[in-house]
Parts: C-alpha cells; structure tokens; sequence
C-alpha cells in the first residue's frame, strides 16, 4: 500500500538514487577516517558526512557497536524512501527484509550463545522493523529467556518454519551460522518470488519485464553465491543429502540444477571447488588450508564481485530498477567499510592495517 502523500514516480527516484550515490564516501575518506586518534575524533569527522544525523542522536554512544548501529539506521532509511517511491517496488521492498533477517540472525544465535538481552540490544537497531510494523514481534524474541522461547515468539512471523528448521538442526551440530543458512533462504525465495513477478509474469507490461534484465546478473549472484557457499557448509555440518537438498534456493542461473545435484553428492568442500572451478565460477574457489578458510574466501569473492558489479552498472545504466538496487548495494558496503573502520579504531589498530580491510571498488 502506498503511504499516504508518497508519489510513485521512476524518474524521481533515479534522481534521489543518483544523489544518495554522489554522497558516498571516496577512497581518500575512508583512508582518512582511518587516521582518526580514537573513537571522539572518528566522530567528528563523522559529522562532515552524510551520517552527521544518525551518530548525532543522544542514543548513539562513541564506541564502535552503537556506530555500526547508526551507520545501518541510515542505509535502512535510504532504502525504505527509495521502495516507497519506486512504482512496482515488490522487488525492492522484499530485499528490505534483509535489514530485518539481519537482526533475527543476531537475536537467535545471541540466544544460542547465551546473551544477555542488554547484550542483543546493543548489537541491533529496530527502525527497520519500525517502518513495517515488526517491532513488537522482533522486541518479543529479544526478551525471550531462552533460544527455545525466542523461537515460539517468531514462530508467528513469516520465517517461522525456517526458524524451526535451522533450531533442529542446531541442535544436532551447535553451529550458530545455521540460523544465518536457514533466514538467508527465506529471504531469497522472497526475492526470487518478486524478481520472477517482473520478469516472467504475463500480468506485467513487456516494458516492465525489461527491469528483470536490469538486476539478473545482481540477482545470480547472490542466489548461486548462497548455494554453493551454503553447499559447502553442509559438508561440514556432516548433513545427510536430504537435508542438504533442503538448504537450496531453486533457481536456474548460472549454475544448473544437475550442477547442484552433483555438488550435493559430493563428499567434502574440496569436491564442491573442483566442480565450482569447472563452472561459470572457475576462479572463485580456491583450496585454502582449512575448510573455513576455503568457504571464508569463497564468501569473500562473491560480496566483492557483487560490489564491483553494482558499480560498473551505474556507469552505463541511467535508469531502472538496476540503477536503485545498485546505489542500495554500494551503500550496504560502505556501512560494512565504516564498521571496519570504527572497529579498527577502537581496538587500537594502525591505519595500514585498516585500510588493507576494507573493500574498494572501481
């Protein structure tokens, strides 16, 4: 439903994307932000950027949890202006969910891992769930007293069943990034089922399916991203080919479904490389000396690639919704490089070091 006063018009909401792009910080800022002298000079040259606001409320401390918090409040409220005034904005408002899987992620292993609710408070922010009405169900799962009474409060949401998967299985393993699998899924087939809507759906003017095409290779990526990296993962958990089928987000991308099938029959993360490097994605695996590593890189390649994506398209792409779903990812990753930096400052790290931690793109 549109909100009231809001006007849906693709032209003006190119217009507020490219804007929100010119803002974003270059290289020789991040690299100077990286030079701060602790946590209070990092915030004041906060304050020349577009963050000013957000890490100027009397709830955001000088420590790096509550500017991380500040820095994502900003990218949530960008992205929810931005669905607001796209028409046709199913695509966009089911990616949002993502803000929202991201503090469920944290609710549920701070929960398995024995968190305090003070503890889980300072790790999330809710005005992504403000914004759609979920606030109470979320505040539900983070006063909860345990893992099994947080999961009976989001049994009543959408990704309840996801949930109850994931805690079965964690149960078994004790592996907390089985919550991340398992959200990660429902967020996905959320997203597949708005990109199929205007890209395949009769019910869509041919003009509009064109949009599909604007964000496919965006959209591969993250899907077979998700399959292969989670496919790996599952090979660790020791999960039976069943349960491993289970963890896959049908899609037919770049990587076929016979492709998946093999990967699932397969033994060991090594096995799943040698079929990644005889596929679309020869390169991107690499055998690292342990399998964490192997999956870590694996993970690494797939973000950066995605990034370097998004910025390539806004310099041929003027219009479309590939043009708004890029500026929303090249702000998801300057968040992620301010967190680092605000992390690295904290704990004491030289600007070298920082630097190297960051991910630039051309």
């Amino acid at each position: 439903m549109d909100l009231i006063g809001r006007i849906k018009d693709s032209t003006y909401t190119e217009v507020k994307a490219f804007s929100n792009r010119g803002k974003l910080l270059p290289r020789t800022s991040l690299e100077t932000l990286s030079e701060s002298r602790g946590m209070k000079d990092l915030v004041v040259r906060l304050k020349a950027t577009q963050y000013n606001e957000n890490i100027s409320s009397e709830s955001t401390s000088h420590n790096a949890e509550s500017l991380e918090m500040a820095f994502k409040e900003h990218l949530v409220i960008i992205h929810k202006n931005l669905s607001d005034t796209w028409p046709n904005s199913g695509f966009l408002i089911a990616y949002y969910w993502k803000h929202v899987i991201s503090n469920l992620k944290i609710i549920l292993k701070g929960k398995a891992l024995g968190f305090s609710e003070e503890e889980i408070n300072k790790r999330i922010n809710l005005t992504a769930e403000e914004k759609i009405n979920r606030r109470d169900l979320v505040a539900g799962a983070i006063s909860a007293q345990s893992l099994e009474e947080a999961i009976k409060v989001l049994k009543k949401s959408e990704f309840g069943n996801m949930i109850e998967d994931a805690s079965n299985i964690y149960s078994d393993n004790k592996d907390v990034k089985v919550f991340d699998v398992f959200l990660d899924k429902a967020l996905y087939e959320m997203i597949l089922t708005e990109y199929f809507k205007i890209t395949y759906s009769k019910r869509i003017p041919k003009k509009l399916k064109e949009e599909g095409k604007r964000i496919r290779d965006l959209i591969a990526l993250e899907i077979d991203g998700y399959n292969i990296i989670n496919l790996m993962r599952a090979k660790t958990w020791n999960l039976t080919q069943v349960e491993t089928k289970d963890l896959v987000v049908e899609s037919t991308f770049e990587i076929r479904p016979e492709t998946i099938n093999k990967m699932i029959s397969v033994g060991s993360v090594d096995e799943v490389t040698n079929i990644i490097n005889s596929s679309y994605y020869k390169g991107f695996s690499q055998k690292m000396a342990t399998e964490t590593e192997t999956i870590s890189r694996l993970e690494d390649a797939f973000e950066n690639k995605i990034y370097s994506l998004a910025s390539k398209r806004l310099r041929w792409q003027v219009t479309g919704i590939g043009v708004i779903f890029s500026v929303i990812k090249l702000m998801e990753l300057e968040v992620k490089n301010l967190s680092t930096i605000a992390f690295g400052i904290e704990q004491g790290m030289n600007p070298k070091e920082i630097v190297a931690k960051l991910i630039f793109v051309n």
